[in-house]
């Protein structure tokens, strides 16, 4: 075997993955079609329940040095420090518990450090072209410079984005809702003046510091989605079919009883399921982007003729840097897991940038799967633990899908939207009002459904909890899970239960909360119970070695 897991796709997501699987134990090698790093600053930020997870990993400072800058830049670009719900920008944060603005390339580079300090390897330049999963293992074919290479893994996770060659490989189905809307945008120069931003009859212009983007229907402009480049099917006998393939490829066929991946991957090369690309809008959010047609990257003249067909007014565009053309449809895969295969963050969803929400959602499948896949690879748990993946992260992504979907319909253009516009807007000023959406669109209220009888707060993320111990020293939640181990705290009168957990997790006697026990992602997974409900709890996710 040549690593416990390989994982394809070195974004963030596929980083902070290798990361975990390191630190609990297991080998990971990340493998990365593009040779560098991209610069592409695909999203400006981390969600509040993201930011604790990675500070639960010691990456805190890095992420506090970074802030100032992307909270100024996403100011600049929105007007407002607020956060938004639909571009209406009126909620506050919470003073408590806050996100990270971060430039996603400054997150990469962080994330790439860190995983590597935990002896990941990534390997760049090499596309996955073709897999054989097996019964003990899966074997992937890779194209690099040098020729083929295999690699044999007992897990493959695809992290490699909406365009998932892993999830197009393996029969998952990835149902979900065309696109409503389009969004043209870049960062613009204009000669002459330009348009006030906002929402005009047939769409909206947006316009802060040098970003300039227009959002309309998706049928508007003589919208035409690629033709699809082939399905994925199982083949008899369970095994996989190979996507149709276009002509003119010179690469060696893959092995027989391999799956395979034949059309060359570009932009403008989309499968059957549609499937987006992740991009940036006007203002800089993370992005879920399905290009438009096979024109190519978004010239000046075409985002003038946007801004025309929305505004009415002429205006002059010299250039257009960071060009983004994409639609707001909305899929989720079926299961994020077919045996030793599984997905994470957009190859197993994508939906409208709205909200900020796809990098959070990632990332919080990343540590929701990492651990798991350690325990399992290193026979602290069964493999049964697995399967705990799909039924607790599969609710929280369909959620942001839901609520997507409802920022869309209130960015649509038209009288109607614009008068419920209005109402939604004087009902953010209420005090509880503002903190739902706000909950909403971190997910700090998202709670996991556990395989056992349990009450809030159990299944829900931690907050970072003060802490005092036995001796009187003050601490943080975070400073106590940076080894990746759970954490049970216990109080004064319940200390006997570490006998339960001796060998297990790690312990802290704590004297001013409650007793607690705590996943290596931060979910609550047992609280102010009894021994017997304790002893469910770690068997669950802690087994007795």
């Amino acid at each position: 075997m040549d690593v416990d897991v390989l994982i394809v796709g070195a974004g963030p997501v596929g980083l902070l993955l290798a990361a975990e699987v390191q630190l609990g134990g297991g080998r990971a090698v990340v493998l990365e079609r593009l040779t560098e790093p991209s610069r592409d600053r695909k999203a400006r930020g981390i969600g509040l329940l993201a930011t604790e997870a990675l500070w639960r990993r010691g990456l805190g400072p890095h992420l506090s040095a970074a802030d100032p800058d992307g909270a100024r830049d996403f100011t600049r670009d929105h007007g407002t420090e607020l956060g938004h719900f639909a571009n209406i920008h009126k909620l506050a944060p919470d003073p408590l518990r806050r996100g990270t603005r971060i430039w996603q390339p400054d997150l990469e580079r962080l994330l790439t450090t860190h995983a590597e300090s935990l002896g990941a390897r990534i390997l760049r330049g090499h596309d996955v072209v073709a897999l054989e999963p097996g019964a003990d293992s899966v074997t992937v074919l890779t194209h690099t410079s040098t020729g083929e290479h295999r690699l044999r893994a007992h897990y493959l996770v695809g992290c490699d984005g909406a365009h998932s060659r892993v999830r197009k490989l393996t029969p998952f189905a990835f149902p979900g809702t065309p696109p409503l809307l389009r969004t043209i945008a870049g960062a613009a120069t204009f000669t002459g003046p330009v348009p006030a931003p906002g929402r005009y009859p047939t769409g909206t212009f947006l316009h802060g510091g040098s970003l300039a983007g227009v959002t309309e229907l998706a049928g508007s402009a003589n919208f035409t989605p690629v033709a699809p480049s082939g399905t994925t099917t199982p083949a008899a006998g369970g095994g996989l079919v190979t996507f149709t393939t276009s002509t003119g490829d010179c690469r060696p066929a893959a092995p027989a009883g391999w799956a395979r991946e034949d059309t060359p991957f570009t932009p403008a090369t989309v499968p059957s399921d549609a499937a987006p690309v992740t991009s940036a809008n006007s203002a800089g959010e993370g992005h879920h982007a399905i290009p438009a047609d096979n024109r190519g990257p978004v010239t000046p003249a075409e985002l003038a003729a946007a801004i025309h067909r929305v505004t009415g007014a002429d205006v002059t565009v010299d250039d257009v840097r960071e060009p983004r053309d994409f639609t707001d449809q909305a899929r989720q895969a079926d299961t994020y897991r077919h045996g030793r295969i599984l997905l994470a963050g957009d190859a197993a969803h994508v939906h409208s940038p709205s909200g900020g929400q796809g990098l959070n959602l990632g990332l919080l499948d990343a540590m929701n799967l990492g651990w798991k896949l350690a325990a399992v690879i290193r026979g602290a748990a069964p493999e049964s633990l697995l399967d705990t993946y799909t039924r607790e992260r599969h609710p929280a992504a369909a959620a942001v899908l839901h609520n997507t979907r409802a920022q869309s319909a209130l960015l649509a253009p038209g009288p109607h939207i614009d008068a419920l516009r209005d109402i939604f807007s004087e009902l953010m000023e209420i005090p509880a009002v503002n903190r739902y959406f706000s909950a909403l669109l971190s997910g700090v209220d998202h709670r996991y459904e556990l395989p056992y009888p349990a009450t809030e707060p159990v299944g829900l993320h931690s907050p970072d909890l003060d802490l005092v111990d036995d001796h009187g020293v003050h601490s943080k939640l975070h400073e106590h899970l940076c080894s990746g181990r759970g954490l049970l705290l216990l109080t004064p009168e319940t200390q006997a239960f570490a006998n339960y957990a001796t060998n297990r997790v790690e312990i802290l006697p704590v004297t001013n909360i409650g007793p607690h026990l705590l996943r290596p992602d931060g979910i609550i997974a047992w609280a102010e119970g009894d021994s017997e409900s304790l002893q469910l709890a770690l068997d669950t996710w802690f087994p007795a070695p």
